[in-house]
């Protein structure tokens, strides 16, 4: 598997680089950590952690220092019931959840496409960025979020505006912040 992202990011996109991006994952109750998994700890790989309702780390979403940023993917934020969680299109019928072509759920399998997307609009602003100029500027461009209940701190980079990036240095479950659609794609034109 690392030799083919390997490759993927070799020779993907005429030589940029494929972008993938991967969830973190649900299993936090679990003590699950994005560093034990291959493929969400891999240097090829965007991995994306998931935040409530509140802009905190969801309940559910798994940790890990190869988390690269956040985005919305539910759980409530104190909200209850469904107004804290996404709503998503349904199996129609009997053959979904329930009676209506929609409901509401929560996961990092929200967050992920989120970013998936915010990706596609910096490749059309700069259709030139390497898959690592991607993972550059969403590390750039991420807000600082939920200051009251996590410890950021700032790394050793001299390249952003005189200092260094920052991150989540003490829990590892927001990567470098909330991802920033707008300031992603300036910063990728």
């Amino acid at each position: 598997a690392f030799l083919a992202l390997k490759d993927l990011a070799d020779n993907g996109r005429g030589g940029r680089g494929t972008v993938v991006v991967q969830s973190a994952g649900n299993s936090f109750l679990l003590g699950d950590d994005t560093n034990l998994h291959n493929f969400q700890n891999n240097r090829y790989i965007i991995t994306v952690a998931a935040t409530d309702y509140s802009g905190a780390a969801s309940w559910f979403s798994s940790q890990g220092a190869s988390i690269l940023v956040s985005a919305p993917g539910g759980g409530g934020g104190g909200m209850g019931g469904y107004l804290g969680q996404i709503l998503t299109t349904d199996r129609v019928g009997s053959a979904g959840y329930g009676e209506q072509d929609f409901f509401f759920k929560s996961g990092t399998s929200f967050s992920a496409p989120v970013v998936s997307g915010i990706v596609a609009l910096m490749l059309e602003a700069n259709p030139h960025l390497g898959y690592r100029d991607v993972q550059l500027i969403l590390a750039y461009s991420a807000r600082q979020i939920a200051s009251e209940t996590n410890t950021w701190k700032y790394n050793g980079a001299k390249n952003w505006n005189g200092g260094g990036l920052h991150y989540d240095a003490l829990t590892h479950n927001l990567g470098f912040g909330m991802v920033d659609a707008l300031a992603a794609v300036r910063l990728a034109e």
